[in-house]
């Protein structure tokens, strides 16, 4: 991804970098970006953006059939990392705030 983003952008500096989730052909080049000075969450904004980690359908009971451990591992995490984000934004899912991951985590 590094590669392609220089051949895309060349000369640009690379602010931000906003990981999906965990596979590596959405994290390809994340540790040359941040060699480079490049933010990798967004901090300021308490935002968390995820792929594969965190599931939430506003129309459907939650946690959703099947991703209750998923969920609550994530929300977990998060936690004892002490990552307090005011929203969750997912690729597969709908917005979350601190509620749906206060209740993931039980």
């Amino acid at each position: 991804m590094h590669g392609a983003v220089r051949r895309v952008a060349p000369g640009k500096p690379l602010r931000y970098a906003v990981i999906s989730h965990h596979h590596s052909d959405h994290m390809g080049g994340l540790r040359r970006f941040a060699a480079e000075g490049a933010t990798i969450w967004l901090p300021e904004e308490r935002i968390v953006f995820q792929g594969d980690l965190f599931y939430y359908d506003a129309s459907r009971p939650f946690p959703p059939s099947g991703r209750g451990t998923m969920n609550g591992f994530f929300a977990r995490w998060l936690g004892e990392h002490g990552l307090k984000p005011r929203a969750v934004y997912g690729v597969h899912s709908d917005p979350a705030g601190p509620e749906l991951l206060a209740l993931a985590a039980r």
